[in-house]
């Protein structure tokens, strides 16, 4: 459980350290795709705390299965 709850720390450190280098300001949504796993939204609040929401289930892609695809709206 604890190897977990490290992972899930540095994922959300990586995804604020690309948001700060892109110039992603806190509250701008991104969404993304885990291609045959599932479609999510994650975005930082103003104490850079990360949040992640899964948004849907995706059916199995045999072709790419390492992508994962990240879009940015809002900007």
């Amino acid at each position: 459980m604890d190897q977990l709850a490290e992972e899930v720390k540095q994922a959300g450190h990586t995804i604020l350290t690309m948001m700060q280098h892109f110039a992603i300001p806190p509250g701008t949504v991104l969404t993304g795709e885990i291609p045959g796993e599932m479609a999510y939204e994650v975005w930082a609040d103003e104490q850079d705390n990360i949040h992640i929401r899964k948004t849907g289930d995706l059916a199995v892609e045999a072709d790419n299965p390492n992508i994962i695809v990240i879009e940015c709206s809002g900007w």
